[in-house]
């Protein structure tokens, strides 16, 4: 189960490595916008950083509930800042000075794949936060606190 959870939290990287460097969130006929273009783009590449970084802390030490915490946060400001970018999409002063072309604005893929690469990440983290919310700590030699006899 653990190996399926890497994979996932793998395959959500790397959906939003695509998304962040690859594929365009806006398009103009055949003018693609990229998500550097956008006004705060920088937010939604930070918590995407933040989400990865703590994601493979989480991986790397378990039980680690306050890295999935912190995942999980990221994941959720990184999902809605996909959405709030790519919904500008057709806002054409924020990416053209000037003369702006005169094409009907269609959203890019790169909005879509970034919240649904969250998705799949933040699934991921949540069955390794549910797998390890059960995981019992040990207790041992606390005065005044009775030891369970196996």
């Amino acid at each position: 189960m653990r190996v399926a959870i890497r994979i996932a939290v793998i395959v959500g990287a790397l959906g939003n490595l695509l998304a962040v460097l690859v594929l365009p969130w806006a398009r103009y006929g055949s003018i693609d916008i990229p998500l550097h273009r956008f006004p705060g783009w920088f937010v939604h590449l930070a918590a995407v950083i933040v989400l990865y970084g703590a994601a493979l802390w989480a991986l790397l030490r378990p039980p680690a509930r306050r890295p999935l915490a912190v995942s999980g946060a990221a994941g959720l400001v990184a999902a809605g800042s996909a959405v709030v970018i790519a919904s500008g999409y057709d806002d054409a002063s924020s990416f053209f000075d000037g003369t702006v072309p005169a094409v009907m604005p269609a959203l890019g893929s790169g909005g879509p794949v970034a919240v649904l690469a969250v998705l799949v990440s933040l699934t991921a983290l949540a069955v390794l936060a549910a797998r390890t919310r059960g995981t019992p700590t040990r207790t041992i030699g606390r005065p005044g606190v009775p030891t369970p006899s196996h």
